[in-house]
């Protein structure tokens, strides 16, 4: 029965991380059931990432089958092993005192999801935080505590439930109550300016398989040209890689920097860049009668724009599926344009706290191409981070996908403009922009160890265990 619970918690936590937000603040009880042992959380942490990651499956249409199905099965063993190695942490701490693993996850957890997103090929998609998106501008208090604090709030209020329901400790459902205060109640303080800025935000609803036949190139580009002459913005931003190559030496460069002359606009487009015979992938920020601002993409996807250990895992693949690696940007950019600062990033790096991180990101844009993963959920888990990094740093973030989902969120990550997937559409929003780092930006650690304080004092009181 034990496995069995174990597995029900960990789809349980997956679906609803996804699907469905309320069913977080119960989704671990089955798994506070079970006797631990030191598989109980590797098994739990494969199912998860297994659950969470099965979008990766839709790469097979674009690819191969065999290829996506084990990239699948490596994000769900390798990510999963992060939480089998936190749960022989709480083994261990199981074994020298008395009180229940239960009590030390909240302390345990964000070192494994902290563990898991670090490093080149670090993934923050499924730490807990993420899951409260959908209503993340109720939650002001996000601005002192970010994703982190908000995960160990979820678990709070699933320890608080198991407790008093199953073990009948009625002073844990105190714990609700004040949780639930500290979010909706404390806040980081706010400075906002106007920027002049009013956005258009292209989407596109271009199928991958199109995008790289280069015979679609002239129809393809004039879809973008005719976007751009449409816009009623004077700040345009369009999806990543608008054509698979460097849209300088093709020529579309000059059709888009003719239309930013002529209309006094700035247009973000996505492209490859060729530069001294290295291929980055990236963005040209265009203004009227000035040279464009280049911006080099610096965290590459896995299996996408790089081979992760390729010495060893091109002996799996098939010789006709290996490619090259895109070279790395080393620097970020940060655009003077109008009142306010803009931090262009590319798909995979919209996932990237740090990437969000410093007081000169005033206005975040994404540009991303999502239809690699056909008509799956990429695109919404993408979403997921722009509207809690947006709340976290309270800075507007802004997604401009081909094939979606395009957004624009503002400083609480609320979105102002949106559109569904696999539509062609215009968004277009004035915005302000926060002129104050929020707490959370200056002290990120500082939130969550308050909250583990109180933990620690709460069950201190009364010196009970379960």
């Amino acid at each position: 029965m034990g496995r069995i619970n174990t597995i029900i918690s960990a789809l349980l936590t997956g679906l609803c991380y996804q699907f469905f937000w309320p069913g977080m603040l119960v989704a671990f009880i089955p798994l506070f059931k079970v006797k631990l042992t030191k598989s109980t959380f590797f098994i739990w942490g494969i199912v998860y990432m297994a659950c969470i990651h099965a979008f990766l499956i839709n790469l097979m249409d674009d690819t191969h089958f065999l290829v996506a199905l084990m990239l699948w099965l490596i994000c769900a063993i390798y990510f999963g092993a992060f939480y089998g190695i936190g749960g022989l942490i709480l083994n261990k701490i199981q074994t020298y005192q008395s009180k229940s693993w239960v009590l030390f996850m909240p302390v345990i957890w964000p070192i494994i999801e902290f563990t898991k997103q670090w490093g080149t090929y670090g993934n923050p998609n499924g730490n807990l935080g993420f899951s409260l998106s959908e209503i993340i501008h109720y939650i002001p208090a996000t601005s002192l505590i970010g994703y982190m604090g908000l995960g160990i709030s979820i678990l709070f209020i699933n320890i608080a439930l198991f407790q008093w329901r199953l073990n009948n400790h009625r002073k844990y459902l105190l714990i609700i109550p004040i949780t639930t205060f500290f979010l909706l109640a404390l806040k980081s303080p706010t400075q906002f300016k106007s920027t002049g800025i009013q956005l258009s935000v292209i989407q596109s609803g271009i199928e991958q398989n199109k995008k790289m036949r280069p015979a679609l190139w002239p129809s393809i580009e004039a879809f973008y040209i005719n976007e751009i002459k449409n816009s009623t913005g004077n700040l345009i931003i369009l999806p990543e890689t608008i054509l698979p190559t460097d849209i300088k030496p093709y020529g579309t460069f000059n059709k888009i920097q003719h239309l930013s002359n002529k209309k006094d606009i700035a247009i973000l487009v996505g492209s490859f860049i060729f530069k001294e015979e290295k291929i980055f992938n990236g963005s040209y920020f265009i203004q009227p009668n000035i040279n464009p601002i280049l911006y080099k993409k610096r965290r590459l996807m896995p299996f996408g724009e790089t081979l992760p250990f390729r010495k060893f895992m091109s002996k799996f693949i098939p010789h006709q599926l290996l490619f090259n690696d895109f070279s790395l940007g080393i620097a970020s950019v940060h655009i003077p344009y109008k009142n306010a600062i803009i931090s262009p990033l590319i798909c995979l790096e919209g996932v990237d706290n740090n990437a969000y991180r410093g007081p000169e990101n005033q206005l975040v844009t994404i540009l991303a191409n999502n239809a690699w993963f056909n008509k799956s959920n990429a695109g919404q888990l993408l979403t997921k981070f722009a509207h809690i990094y947006a709340a976290s740093y309270q800075i507007p973030v802004i997604i401009a996908a081909n094939y979606g989902k395009s957004i624009i969120i503002n400083h609480q990550g609320k979105a102002l403009k949106t559109v569904a997937h696999h539509k062609e559409a215009q968004l277009n929003e004035t915005i302000l922009v926060n002129s104050q780092p929020s707490f959370y930006s200056r002290w990120p650690w500082i939130g969550s160890t308050i909250l583990l304080i109180f933990w620690g004092i709460f069950n201190l009181w009364g010196k009970r265990s379960i």
